[in-house]
């Protein structure tokens, strides 16, 4: 279900990169995941984002991801997903 929604959401996250206006940003584009789990969706929606932001006015600045999670998430497990996906 999760996953359905994260593609869900892909008109939506266009829309806001499109009206999205920092001018000029002073720092990296700060995306933040809330409630990243163990990784396998949050890795798919910052992807759809990143890729969101790089075909828009905002392709040539750098990205800052914060995953967020309770302290019992299994961090172990995202942080070997996030290494072994190795895209961002």
């Amino acid at each position: 279900p999760q996953m359905v929604a994260v593609k869900l959401s892909l008109p939506s996250v266009q829309l806001a990169v499109e009206i999205l206006d920092i001018s000029p940003p002073s720092g990296p584009l700060i995306i933040c995941d809330y409630g990243s789990s163990y990784g396998q969706n949050t890795i798919h929606a910052m992807k759809m984002i990143i890729d969101c932001l790089r075909k828009s006015k905002y392709a040539n600045h750098n990205c800052l991801i914060v995953h967020n999670d309770l302290p019992t998430n299994e961090w172990k497990q995202l942080f070997q997903s996030l290494n072994d996906d190795k895209t961002y």
